[in-house]
């Protein structure tokens, strides 16, 4: 068994939600925070692999998105028009001086059939200890007092 995070205590340990934060924690301790799982699994896998998706916005979308307009005869006034965006904003990110939101890139993509936008995966690995002994909150409010 592993012990509670909060007492350090050898017990049967429960998910529990306690000012704002998720702790394993054993059947004395859950009295301070909301229940959100019994019954911890005791046997837990030491290198989970996550995996996640940023959206990022090309580098040379200020090209990209000048040249599309210039290819159809439209000023940056009539393209802020027809988005819904100000002129000034459009101006500035065909210069590069700034780079779109995604909402933006999003609009810009659809209306001149474009890709502006890509994902990058974002993989963490993260070590999962299983925990016999060693420090716990409640050692350092011990310590403390």
């Amino acid at each position: 068994m592993t012990g509670c995070e909060l007492c350090g205590r050898n017990d049967v340990l429960v998910f529990t939600f306690i000012e704002g934060v998720k702790f394993k924690v054993c059947s004395i301790c859950k009295k301070f925070g909301k229940v959100l799982e019994e019954n911890v699994k005791r046997q837990e896998r030491p290198n989970i692999r996550k995996s996640e998706f940023t959206e990022l916005i090309v580098d040379n979308f200020n090209i990209l998105i000048k040249s599309a307009r210039e290819k159809i005869c439209l000023s940056q006034s009539d393209l802020a028009n027809k988005l819904n965006e100000k002129e000034s904003i459009i101006s500035k990110v065909e210069q590069g001086s700034i780079k779109p939101n995604l909402e933006l890139a999003k609009k810009l993509e659809k209306f001149f059939d474009l890709k502006l936008i890509f994902r990058e995966e974002l993989n963490e690995s993260v070590t999962v200890k299983s925990k016999s002994s060693g420090f716990t909150i409640g050692d350092f409010v011990k310590k403390d007092s």
